[in-house]
């Protein structure tokens, strides 16, 4: 490890010699407000903003008044093999009002797990840090939580596809698709409520088409910042599948993770996605020890890449660990792991995964369903079984058979049949 020096420091704290990231009116805010002292912990996986939130950060603080001296940005995968332990508390020491912003904390902790201890030490012990933020890519937060006190987390996540619409659609429309959210999320979720509301926004065609091609558009740039930046930028496909698996991989290697057994195990999981499948069946294809196999794939949910759904047991009234679906957080993940001309055949469990992973994050505990009868989707909570079909599918060809409210979203059709509530997934999802 190499002493860390300020000339070396010097070149990711461009604040301290030149105003590069002030903006006009940095002189016209001098008088700014005591912030109160914090520690935060901005986690979520690649490419949901971490950094870009740091730097908007260090920004208001420079735009407030700070003085600049006073800010210090230690980019861990950049300079991972200096020591700053030493270089941090010579920093911290005869300042006073001191903001820390240490990025890919969990770089650090992978690469020196037996100094992370006196890292903390020193920070913690220190009364003059008025403000700390950390940033890791692990969704497991329990480590910080229990070396930090009054830790205030800060989670990151691919936008959803409401998310991802807010700022491209039409102020009148984008009201009026608030209203209509807000009108379904004022009771318990109701089915019947569900149907009426997407009723409002299915009777007008103009709607209807301004969704169906902002589905497609998120389905290609899917809800990562840092991918719809670079969309907007009118990278090509390539560049940005170039761009984002070399930033997977150079984070597998910090973490000190095996890059050719975790690529294996993402094209196992491309290979079968929206299929059923037990992990033992992963290793018998891949080749891999099933111990490699659960290593890794604990490794990609740590690290906020992949969701599992697991099968609910009616009979028992439990879930079964055995059985698994698994999903990536983002549809721009998915494509990134397969090969370009696969995305076709694969569209219909690449709609099905963004519907899951939605469902996630709105009901939490999601569950799919299989004994006579296969169910995409299982809500124990509301008893609700949801069927996703990406073509236009209709009751006579399709039949939910045991939750008592009963859904199939698909590309076309909105209507009632036999108890059976046909809507279409681009609505659904723009309401959930």
């Amino acid at each position: 490890m190499v002493n860390m020096n300020k000339e070396i420091i010097k070149i990711y704290n461009p604040w301290w010699y030149k105003n590069r990231l002030l903006t006009k009116d940095f002189k016209k805010s001098k008088n700014h407000k005591r912030l109160k002292k914090g520690t935060f912990l901005i986690y979520g996986t690649i490419g949901t903003g971490k950094e870009l939130m740091i730097q908007n950060k260090i920004k208001e603080l420079l735009n407030s008044g700070i003085n600049p001296n006073n800010i210090i940005y230690l980019p861990m995968k950049l300079i991972s093999d200096y020591d700053i332990i030493e270089y941090l508390s010579e920093f911290i020491n005869g300042k006073k009002n001191l903001f820390i912003f240490i990025n890919d904390i969990d770089v650090y902790i992978s690469a020196y797990p037996e100094k992370f201890d006196r890292l903390i030490k020193i920070i913690t012990s220190a009364k003059n840090i008025q403000q700390l933020y950390l940033t890791s890519n692990y969704e497991n937060v329990n480590l910080y939580s229990k070396k930090l006190k009054n830790l205030s987390l800060i989670k990151l996540q691919s936008l959803n596809f409401f998310e991802y619409s807010k700022s491209q659609l039409d102020k009148n429309l984008l009201d009026y698709l608030t209203e209509q959210r807000r009108l379904l999320k004022e009771d318990r979720f109701s089915i019947e409520k569900l149907f009426s509301v997407t009723s409002n926004i299915y009777n007008n065609k103009l709607y209807v088409a301004v969704l169906k091609n902002l589905f497609e558009e998120y389905l290609k740039s899917g809800g990562l910042i840092e991918n719809i930046n670079n969309y907007k930028e009118e990278k090509t496909f390539s560049e940005m599948i170039y761009d984002y698996r070399s930033k997977v991989d150079e984070l597998l290697k910090y973490l000190n993770l095996n890059i050719s057994e975790i690529s294996n195990l993402t094209s196992e999981i491309s290979n079968a996605y929206g299929s059923i499948y037990e992990l033992e069946s992963m290793s018998d294809d891949s080749g891999n020890a099933l111990s490699i196999i659960k290593k890794d794939y604990k490794f990609l949910q740590k690290l906020g890449i992949i969701k599992t759904v697991y099968k609910f047991d009616i009979l028992k009234g439990k879930r079964s660990s055995k059985y698994i679906k698994t999903y990536f957080i983002d549809p721009f993940l998915f494509r990134a792991f397969i090969k370009e001309s696969d995305f076709v055949r694969f569209r219909g469990p690449l709609v099905e995964s963004v519907l899951g992973i939605s469902l996630i994050r709105r009901f939490g505990k999601v569950y799919f369903l299989k004994d006579k009868v296969e169910v995409d989707f299982y809500i124990k909570s509301i008893d609700l079984g949801i069927e996703v079909k990406s073509g236009a599918a209709t009751e006579k060809k399709y039949q939910i058979a045991f939750p008592k409210q009963k859904l199939i979203l698909n590309s076309k059709y909105l209507r009632k049949e036999n108890n059976l509530y046909l809507i279409p997934y681009y609505i659904f999802l723009i309401l959930l």
